[in-house]
């Protein structure tokens, strides 16, 4: 997925329903001037690496219950945050953290402050759920800000525990 054309195929074939459409709405709609339409091109083609892979898949589909669990059990008693919501790595999230380089997990560092200031602002793309009382997002990061590669965060806000969770880093081109 090296070209527009080969994003386009691919996501009218793997992407998330939808996605097609999207992508080339945020295109028409992108005040490009002849730049490179780079952080529209990597969101998609990690929604199509998203999609393509059953473990991320199924970290996507989690219940809102299951993933409300998960929380309660990381925060173990610390209770919520007066100021700020918390963000917290899944375990999948967490070994894929391990695999990064330095720049990279800065990076993913930096989006989960980010996060908790603001799970769901402008630069966050949502994502499709399982459940309909969840709501999904994705924050990326270009390899031009970690020094290495494209960084998707996926991750899911739970209003009641006032946290987040990520469940999933998807690096790539």
């Amino acid at each position: 997925m090296n070209t527009l054309a080969e994003l386009r195929f691919a996501l009218g074939i793997w992407g998330l329903p939808g996605d097609l459409q999207a992508f080339e709405k945020e295109l028409a709609d992108a005040d490009l001037d002849g730049q490179p339409c780079g952080e529209i091109a990597q969101a998609y083609r990690h929604r199509v690496m998203l999609r393509c892979d059953p473990q991320a898949m199924a970290a996507l589909m989690r219940t809102t219950d299951d993933v409300a669990h998960d929380l309660s059990q990381r925060m173990g008693g610390r209770g919520r945050s007066p100021v700020t919501q918390q963000a917290l790595l899944s375990d999948s999230a967490e070994k894929s953290l391990a695999s990064l380089t330095a720049s990279e997990q800065a990076a993913v560092e930096s989006v989960c402050r980010y996060i908790e200031e603001d799970p769901d602002s402008e630069r966050a793309r949502g994502l499709p759920d399982a459940d309909p009382r969840s709501s999904s997002w994705a924050i990326d990061v270009l390899p031009e800000a970690t020094g290495g590669r494209g960084v998707s965060v996926i991750y899911r806000y739970d209003a009641a525990l006032d946290a987040i969770l990520v469940l999933w880093l998807i690096t790539g081109p």
